[in-house]
């Protein structure tokens, strides 16, 4: 069964994994603008993010277990997907921390200790540009070679991740040429807007774009994220599973799970995909 909203196909309910020149192609609205995620989608940063993540937590809940119940580790799988992939640092911190039911202040935004959410969120933070000094910043090829076939046909990019350290990676890897607009994390902070799963950042790059929600295809790698895009109305919602959790992006609302972008820019040259301006 396929929804007939743009001019590239893609099957509601699909069995098996897809790649780009399997999609089924029936839409009848072309697509002006396609939006990309970062970590995990254009950048393998995305497992750099969980090992920053977990050496900052179980360095908290090792110290946390010597006045309460021992915590069990920090997961950089499990818990990485379910409570802080694509959310903004603070709300994923403190998704996490329900999720054991341990309280802690807010704090201030320049806390270095951990002691409160936001000094979790720097170490954090500290942590990942360490690892990105030691380890480079590694960007998939089918993404650069998409994202030049795009630039080829004249559809407009946008960028929007919930890192506040999009921009450093966008210039650190040299994809800034691409895209138009990035929509980060900082930006949704300083105009109040919500995180993945709210459509907040969708819709901001959209508009920014010039672009309408329902002529956007956005790409996404997590389950937070693809129900953010299923939310903005937009075209078409592309699930990317690179790690092996396709069903669960496609639960959360993908029209379409892909293995990589491979062939995913011919796919919209075939079927109507409109030039920018």
């Amino acid at each position: 069964m396929a929804r007939r909203v743009g001019s590239v196909t893609a099957p509601v309910e699909c069995t098996g994994h897809e790649t780009a020149a399997s999609v089924c192609q029936d839409r009848a609205t072309p697509i002006d603008a396609v939006v990309f995620d970062l970590d995990g989608v254009i950048t393998d940063t995305a497992r750099t993010h969980a090992s920053a993540w977990k050496a900052t937590f179980d360095v908290f809940l090792n110290s946390m277990s010597s006045f309460s119940t021992p915590q069990a580790e920090f997961d950089a799988s499990a818990d990485y997907v379910r409570y802080v992939d694509g959310k903004l640092r603070i709300e994923g911190i403190a998704s996490f921390l329900r999720s054991r039911h341990i309280e802690l202040p807010l704090g201030q935004p320049d806390d270095t200790a951990l002691t409160s959410v936001y000094g979790i969120g720097n170490s954090k933070n500290r942590a990942f540009l360490a690892l990105l000094e030691s380890e480079g910043v590694p960007v998939f090829a089918d993404a650069m070679e998409c994202l030049r076939g795009l630039r080829r046909l004249g559809i407009r990019l946008g960028l929007a991740s919930s890192s506040k350290n999009c921009s450093f990676i966008r210039e650190r890897t040299g994809i800034s040429e691409f895209f138009e607009v990035t929509v980060d994390g900082a930006c949704l902070e300083a105009r109040g807007l919500k995180s993945k799963p709210s459509p907040d950042i969708f819709l901001e790059t959209a508009r920014q774009l010039e672009a309408e929600i329902k002529r956007v295809a956005i790409v996404e790698d997590a389950a937070a994220g693809v129900r953010a895009a299923r939310d903005s109305g937009a075209g078409l919602v592309v699930g990317l599973d690179r790690t092996g959790g396709g069903r669960r992006l496609r639960e959360h609302g993908a029209d379409v799970v892909l293995l990589s972008l491979e062939g995913f820019e011919q796919i919209l040259a075939r079927h109507g995909a409109s030039r920018g301006r």
